[in-house]
């Protein structure tokens, strides 16, 4: 029977063949991982790039499907939300019946804008729907909505009443929000005879927007179209002490049509501006400091026939 026997440099020879065939695995696995590695730095770049899953999930810790059906829902949670109040004006604390934190998801979304970190699509949605941003420095808009290539300065975000020093039109959502407040200041002219909304009205938007408009009229900043449509409806701009002095004394003769006296209570919860009103010409007349004319115009509708003034 015979036996094989392996010669000693045959062996040695197999053994350096196996370690040479190993060192050059491994440097194939490096070359892989160094290129896999570029690759995805790379690709990281790209206007198509996905982030890898871990197990369903992104690295940054969500499914991209999930986080975009949550933002979606939250969504329409303030559509819904502004068809029942009539605005996106959502207190911070405010959730919904079913427990979302909506308030505190918009404030969000305005921190993401502020930081720039709020994708322009989702920017143009929440702003179509009635959602006010805070208005950047013009280096803030330079960045606000970064795209992959071609950057562009964002324009600067409009001024709500401001005259432009070029004929630039304003944004659709900014005429519209204007719109609808000089529809309210309509409806209140309606209700109460006069566009003049005093400044402690129930509805403070509305009576501050109104005061902004006389704000804007007096620095100058108001355009001449939205001057004109305030005009329209009987909207007094205050241009003098006197002209708000006839103002109240148009108010006092309607107030002794309904009433008919002219004796004014100084708490009047129907216009407390004409109850502080009448006060005051009250004051005036027992300091001497009421002009003749005035206190014969309200000597002439009655005023002084309720107390002891002769």
């Amino acid at each position: 029977m015979g036996t094989s026997f392996s010669s000693p440099h045959a062996t040695a020879e197999e053994g350096s063949a196996e370690s040479s065939n190993l060192a050059d695995s491994n440097t194939a696995d490096n070359a892989t991982r160094h290129s896999t590695r570029e690759r995805t730095q790379t690709d990281f770049l790209s206007p198509t790039f996905t982030p890898q899953k871990r197990g369903g999930r992104t690295k940054a810790g969500g499914s991209p499907s999930t986080l975009v059906r949550r933002w979606d829902g939250n969504y329409e949670h303030l559509v819904q939300y502004k068809q029942a109040h009539g605005d996106c004006r959502v207190p911070p604390s405010y959730k919904t019946d079913g427990g979302v934190a909506l308030g505190k998801w918009v404030e969000n979304q305005k921190g993401f804008y502020k930081r720039n970190r709020l994708p322009l699509e989702r920017y143009e949605k929440l702003e179509k729907l009635g959602v006010i941003f805070a208005k950047k420095s013009n280096s803030d808009d330079a960045t606000a909505f970064p795209p992959v290539s071609s950057p562009k300065k964002a324009a600067p975000a409009e001024d709500d009443n401001a005259t432009p020093k070029k004929a630039i039109a304003f944004s659709p959502v900014i005429e519209e929000r204007w719109e609808n407040f000089r529809k309210q200041l309509i409806s209140y002219k309606d209700e109460v005879g006069h566009a003049n909304v005093p400044s402690t009205y129930k509805d403070r938007f509305l009576a501050k927007w109104v005061e902004n408009q006389r704000m804007f009229f007096h620095k100058k900043k108001l355009s001449q179209e939205r001057i004109e449509l305030l005009q329209e409806i009987g909207f007094e701009f205050g241009a003098s002490k006197q002209d708000r002095w006839d103002f109240h004394l148009q108010e006092l003769l309607q107030y002794k049509e309904k009433h008919e006296h002219c004796d004014v209570p100084q708490k009047y919860t129907a216009n407390p501006s004409l109850g502080r009103w009448a006060r005051k010409q009250r004051e005036r007349r027992r300091s001497n400091k009421l002009p003749e004319d005035q206190y014969e115009k309200l000597k002439g509708v009655g005023f002084w026939e309720y107390g002891f003034w002769e």
